[in-house]
């Protein structure tokens, strides 16, 4: 997996794993649900310190659930242009967001204007008549879901929601409502407020997050003899911040018994040897190459005679 291939909802998964772990050092495998708003769709992820992998995905409409909203609340108010519906909706949110809680609370007896326009005010009971169609659209988003994820590991699962549409309250409520047996209580699984970033930028920390993984954290050159020039010359293993996730080996490079492997390591020369068992001939040809191992950057040697056999590759780890 690298990063032009990773899904959306590794890369989320990744980002929360990551930023979870490094705020509680818990490093054991961990499940996550990602959401997506803004297509209606979901993945099933797992994550450990080695790989994260997508189990399951449900793509269903590709319908932007907030840019329903929007056009549900156009309706509503009267056709007023979205761009002021969308500022609305921004500047009384936090007004809006406690009159729909206290809605919710009182089992939807205090129904008070939750949202004014120039030309209407808008009910809770209003609203939430209209997003019916976005809340059905959930309901089969959500029903798919539990068809294949029982609620056991849905219990143990980390909750995170990608989309603007997670902005209104009521959305919200409703994806709680899914998952918990009272959606106004708090509930740990969903994770987006204990991220270091907004919903907007979880995917694309995730996606750079994946590329430093695969990344060269120096720039590596074999330093090697040239006979004709008769001095040093640097031959490019890997360059700093470039992915190194598949080894690709120097052209063979001949080595004498007990002569050492030197690197420049950005500007700094540093040798390496070879077990006893190797270089026992009065001229070897070696391929070396560069790889990520468990995420440090690893020196790959092999005989060039024998670059089929994988037991005849030998690492050396080039990271403390």
């Amino acid at each position: 997996m690298d990063a032009e291939h990773i899904s959306k909802y590794e890369a989320a998964a990744m980002y929360a794993y990551e930023n979870t772990a490094a705020q509680t050092e818990v490093t054991k495998e961990r499940n996550y649900l990602i959401l997506d708003l803004e297509q209606c769709s979901a993945g099933f992820c797992t994550c450990d310190q080695k790989e994260t992998k997508l189990i399951h995905n449900w793509d269903t409409t590709q319908t932007d659930l907030w840019d329903l909203c929007i056009e549900n609340l156009q309706k509503l108010a009267g056709g007023t242009e979205r761009e002021q519906i969308v500022s609305e909706l921004e500047s009384q949110r936090s007004r809006a967001d406690n009159i729909m809680r206290n809605y919710f609370l009182s089992d939807r007896t205090v129904n008070k204007t939750l949202y004014q326009f120039p030309e209407s005010k808008i009910t809770c009971a209003a609203f939430e008549n209209a997003m019916q169609p976005v809340k059905e659209m959930l309901k089969n988003l959500m029903n798919r879901i539990k068809a294949q994820i029982d609620e056991a590991t849905l219990a143990d699962t980390g909750i995170v929601v990608l989309g603007q549409a997670q902005n209104l309250f009521w959305v919200m409520y409703e994806i709680r409502n899914f998952f918990s047996a009272d959606s106004m209580l708090p509930d740990e699984r969903f994770l987006n407020e204990g991220l270091d970033v907004s919903y907007a930028e979880i995917v694309e920390s995730g996606m750079n997050l994946e590329k430093d993984k695969h990344a060269a954290h120096h720039t590596y050159k074999l330093v090697v003899f040239d006979p004709d020039s008769q001095s040093e010359s640097f031959l490019l293993l890997a360059e700093k911040g470039l992915g190194v996730q598949k080894v690709s080996y120097l052209e063979p490079v001949l080595f004498r018994p007990k002569s050492s492997i030197v690197l420049r390591i950005d500007d700094e020369k540093k040798e390496y040897t070879l077990p006893d068992t190797w270089l026992t001939e009065p001229l070897e040809l070696l391929d070396m190459g560069l790889e990520k191992q468990e995420g440090t950057d690893t020196l790959l040697v092999r005989r060039h005679t024998a670059s089929d056999a994988d037991e005849m590759t030998h690492s050396i780890r080039l990271e403390q």
